[in-house]
């Protein structure tokens, strides 16, 4: 391009500037002939949020259990979510909490019967010595853990259990089932 023609360009450009406007970015390049919308001079509300369907599960209560039957324990991070983790936790300890989570590493979905919740899990490509039961009783807020460690098996639950377990858990826990 010769400098004549954008000396041109240039004075054409600045022809259209008010007081103490500079020459424009791109001013020596061609003109688009689509006018530009003006800037809305307020930002557009944001889109308005879902409802929080997740449950809140700060309290130490359980109740949550309810919204879980016929999700598997993946799905809603049951032994990692509060309080069942925490909860799980002080009733093993951290060795037998570290177990617990092996032994469930392959597991159905959570069920209900008579009101309990259960899960029943096995360790991935384990044997039968390596498996772990998990009881909630949400209108009575107690946890009940059966598990094989070591090929013996160990029973835990919260002081003041007292609710029969689920054919399904007596099945699976056999004659050691109370």
């Amino acid at each position: 391009m010769s400098r004549l023609y954008r000396m041109l360009l240039l004075v054409v450009g600045l022809s259209g500037c008010g007081p103490g406007d500079g020459p424009q970015p791109g001013a020596d390049k061609a003109r688009s002939a689509v006018p530009v919308p003006p800037v809305a001079s307020t930002p557009a509300p944001p889109p308005a949020a879902a409802p929080d369907t997740t449950p809140h599960l700060e309290s130490s209560s359980i109740q949550f259990f309810t919204m879980f039957a016929g999700k598997t324990p993946l799905e809603v991070e049951l032994w990692r979510t509060k309080p069942t983790a925490k909860r799980l936790f002080n009733l093993l300890g951290a060795e037998k909490y570290q177990s617990f989570l092996v032994n469930m590493q392959d597991t159905g979905v959570i069920q209900e019967e008579k009101g309990l919740y259960y899960v029943l899990g096995n360790k991935k490509y384990g044997g039968p010595g390596e498996r772990a039961v998990f009881v909630a009783d949400p209108a009575r807020d107690f946890l009940y853990v059966w598990m094989m460690v070591g090929g013996r098996p160990e029973v835990h639950f919260e002081t003041g259990w007292v609710a029969p377990l689920p054919k399904a858990v007596r099945a699976a826990i056999g004659p050691a089932a109370p």
